[in-house]
């Protein structure tokens, strides 16, 4: 599970810095599979695998795309978000979830013309 802390101005409803989760898929069975993204506790939201293709990332490796889902505006509280592929032909089946998880916080700025008086 990977850990990620996210600096935001101000404690409202924000769209984060990280616009979206990606990740990687192998090519060669990627058009027979959906995937399943689920941002904390909300829905499950199905995307077709080609719905969320993203352009190759030479980091995805060779045989691999590289694939991505937007995230919503999001509280400043902790995150996770998984996804998992399943068949397309048979909801039932499907690999198990993949989390990461992430905290949004406020920074607090330092003080502003700290004097005596």
């Amino acid at each position: 599970m990977m850990l990620a802390t996210l600096l935001l101005a101000a404690q409202t409803v924000v769209a984060p810095k990280v616009a979206a989760v990606v990740w990687d898929y192998p090519d060669a069975i990627a058009s027979e599979m959906v995937f399943v993204v689920k941002v904390d506790d909300g829905a499950p939201v199905t995307l077709a695998s080609a719905d969320s293709k993203i352009e190759t990332d030479p980091a995805a490796g060779a045989g691999n795309s590289t694939y991505a889902y937007p995230l919503p505006a999001l509280k400043v509280t902790e995150h996770t978000v998984t996804v998992k592929a399943c068949s397309k032909y048979d909801a039932t089946i499907c690999a198990p979830d993949q989390a990461v998880s992430f905290r949004l916080i406020v920074m607090p700025l330092p003080v502003l013309q700290l004097r005596a008086k």
